[in-house]
């Protein structure tokens, strides 16, 4: 797989209501920017950009982050793909299936990443993509205690 898309927390686009906070914090005295997702709201945001030429169609996502304090249990991130040809509006309904993953965490600062193969809602070279990432909070498996740093969102194409 090739390394299209690599997006952090400065990234995010957020949606009208239940947005992750965007947070500087000191981490072994090195500041960082991340965003904060809620352990009692299901929170998301989006990031954008176009698939470049050459796009194969198929993408592997992985989603890097670690929680805000000592914590046990698990967390549900989910990815969904809009893939819409310039000019077309993206709606809700325009999204692709929804991949989703359960994160085992252990111990605060340990870093988490999540491997997600989301559908890639019939992405082409030239299309614009729209990834939603999303904590989802309702799910009886996201469990564990205190917000959950997202650091980086990494798209990959060519599976």
């Amino acid at each position: 797989m090739t390394v299209r898309f690599i997006f952090d927390a400065d990234s995010g686009i957020f949606p009208s209501g239940s947005f992750p906070e965007l947070k500087q914090i000191t981490n072994a005295s090195m500041q960082r920017r991340v965003l904060a997702f809620d352990d009692t709201s299901t929170e998301r945001c989006f990031f954008q950009t176009f698939a470049a030429s050459g796009w194969s169609g198929s993408l592997g996502a992985c989603v890097v982050g670690y929680p805000d304090s000592a914590t046990s249990g698990s967390i549900v991130w989910q990815l969904s793909v809009d893939a819409r040809a310039a000019g077309v509006t993206m709606d809700g309904s325009s999204f692709g299936t929804t991949a989703s993953i359960l994160v085992g965490i252990t111990a605060a600062s340990l870093l988490s990443v999540a491997v997600l193969n989301p559908d890639d809602d019939g992405a082409t070279a030239g299309r614009h993509l729209t990834f939603l990432l999303t904590r989802l909070t309702t799910s009886a498996s996201d469990d564990a205690t205190g917000d959950m740093f997202f650091q980086n969102l990494v798209i990959a194409d060519g599976r």
